[in-house]
């Protein structure tokens, strides 16, 4: 993927919603991170907030399920940035 981001391959519209929300989250180290993490092709229902004391219960209702879950981060308390990346 960064081969494609250095030679210009990005969807559309990254870098509009990379300058709309990069001052939201914390952690962007570069204009490659911001054109990943504010793909368009990947805004929308693809995210669930699962409390963590009832992970395993989705985990177990996935099941054999070809493109499984994987956790990818953690609510916390509210800070200066809505989003942290590390």
């Amino acid at each position: 993927m960064p081969e494609l981001i250095a030679g210009g391959v990005v969807p559309k519209r990254s870098h509009e919603n990379a300058q709309s929300y990069r001052g939201r989250v914390a952690g962007v180290v570069d204009d490659a991170d911001a054109v990943l993490l504010f793909d368009p092709q990947t805004s929308g229902g693809l995210l669930a907030c699962i409390p963590a004391e009832r992970l395993d219960v989705f985990q177990q209702a996935l099941g054999d399920w070809p493109l499984g879950a994987v956790v990818v981060g953690r609510v916390a308390p509210r800070t200066e940035h809505d989003v942290v990346v590390r």
